[in-house]
């Protein structure tokens, strides 16, 4: 095979021309965007769950009948392999540092020599992986990881086929990102007002931020001193390869969400802001439409507008809207749900059901609630899901509202302690002898922001409380 000197540059190329090759002696290779989608979920189900479904460049059928239950799966982060009643087989291509062939020639009566052919791939776990012949070519098999060694060499390879939640990224990352928010507020309302300082204080909840984390945002609400842009450009460099597109829906999800929060009507599609950061990331008027949805769908949960069977419908609608327009519904939902659950706290109570990766969410994340797993269709057959006879329809609301709950007081308890910063340094200057009144005054005006948005997470948890208390 002969590659040209862009493909040695873009390892995508490498895939799309490798996997035609790649092929054995039955079945067909699909290369993306030709890769029939019934093809690929029923892959993905069989032994690619847990991979974020726009991550897959090529897909090997090795089944007779065309299911694609059986054969391969190739990202830029690693290769998935399946044989009929054989375990799954999963090289990573980050972890290869060195690949040799073994090869037996097999005689045959009146036809040349079969090869077989057994590939020892050195890697975090050595994997002594022995090529059947009717699914892979293993001469290619092999030249195709050597080019993998020399795309990593490159760094070109993805770190993940997942979509690693905001959560467990780089301080760093999660750090400009919450300054970027802040930023936008400044630059759409002149301050922080106490509702979005409330929304931003529970994103960082959700986020998990430490009291270190959170007085560096405190620091930079206090003294802005960056642009949006230039925030931007910090928060890219340590983002996880494979998960850029999704923290980029993601933060223009956060940024609707903030807006939002003030009370205002004004469409996404009509605050300047918003529309510049999407244009940026190449997010159009349709992307933006599906992920103010999503927002909206959360609100209704969190205001006990909908009940559990409005719930589950308009999972299915708003799964359905994103993948026709190119949104990963787990992007969506990486930094947590708008209503204040972690991304992590949504999958509480979730894990034991067995519903792991069905979103390609890297980490500890087994799933993103009963919301979205309902819209993708994997609730059937489980009645804790489905709102059974065995469990009261009021159980899917009942779940959401309680995990709310739960992080609404965490984010109280965090933003009590930045209150109680604020007001000690007030008292500081207040006891020193040549009193800086125009410090003094700074600080005031921050410590009364912090309160008004105390007030206002206190506030909602009552509202939360008397959702729950309501029949369905």
């Amino acid at each position: 095979m002969t590659l040209t000197a862009a493909d040695t540059q873009n390892f995508e190329g490498i895939i799309s021309q490798f996997a035609p090759q790649l092929v054995g002696e039955m079945g067909k290779a699909y290369v993306q965007p030709d890769i029939p989608e019934k093809k690929l979920q029923n892959a993905l189900q069989s032994y690619g769950e847990g991979i974020n479904a726009t991550n897959v460049i090529a897909l090997y059928d090795g089944t007779t009948f065309g299911s694609a239950k059986d054969g391969f799966l190739i990202t830029k982060a690693g290769f998935y392999y399946k044989e009929i009643l054989v375990k799954p087989t999963y090289i990573n291509f980050n972890s290869i540092t060195k690949v040799e062939k073994e090869e037996v020639a097999v005689p045959r009566k009146n036809k040349p020599d079969k090869i077989n052919y057994t590939l020892h791939i050195e890697a975090d776990e050595r994997i002594i992986f022995a090529v059947n012949n009717l699914y892979v070519d293993g001469e290619q098999l092999y030249l195709f990881l050597q080019k993998v060694i020399e795309s990593k060499d490159q760094n070109l390879i993805d770190e993940t086929d997942k979509i690693m939640i905001l959560e467990d990224m780089h301080e760093d990352v999660k750090l400009n990102y919450v300054k970027a928010i802040v930023q936008f507020v400044m630059n759409e309302n002149d301050e922080v007002d106490a509702k979005s300082l409330s929304e931003i204080q529970t994103l960082m909840a959700q986020l998990n931020f430490d009291a270190e984390l959170r007085h560096k945002i405190r620091s930079y609400v206090a003294e802005p001193s960056l642009t949006i842009d230039a925030l931007l450009e910090r928060m890219i460099v340590n983002i996880p390869r494979g998960s850029e597109n999704a923290l980029k829906i993601s933060l223009v999800k956060d940024m609707i969400r903030v807006h939002r929060v003030r009370g205002t009507d004004t469409p996404a599609l009509e605050v300047e802001s918003i529309v510049n950061l999407a244009e940026r990331y190449d997010i159009d008027e349709n992307q933006i439409a599906v992920i103010e949805q999503g927002i909206k769908n959360d609100e209704k949960i969190m205001r006990g507008e909908v009940k559990d069977d409005q719930i589950v419908k308009n999972a299915k609608e708003l799964s359905a809207r994103a993948a026709a327009v190119g949104v990963p519904i787990a992007a969506i939902y990486m930094s947590g749900s708008v209503v204040g659950l972690s991304a992590a706290g949504l999958t509480s109570g979730l894990a034991a059901l067995g519903l792991g990766g069905v979103l390609g969410l890297s980490s500890m994340v087994t799933g993103i609630g009963v919301v979205v797993i309902a819209g993708v269709g994997v609730y059937k057959g489980i009645q804790w899901l489905t709102g059974g006879s065995e469990r009261s329809k009021t159980q899917k609301r009942e779940f959401f509202i309680q995990e709310i709950i739960k992080n609404n007081q965490k984010t109280i308890n965090n933003l009590a302690e930045d209150v109680n910063f604020f007001a000690e340094k007030v008292i500081e200057i207040a006891l020193e002898q040549e009193v800086n009144k125009q410090r003094l005054e700074k600080l005031g005006k921050e410590l009364a922001i912090f309160t008004k948005a105390l007030k206002t997470l206190q506030e909602k948890g009552i509202d939360l409380q008397a959702v729950l208390e309501q029949k369905d």
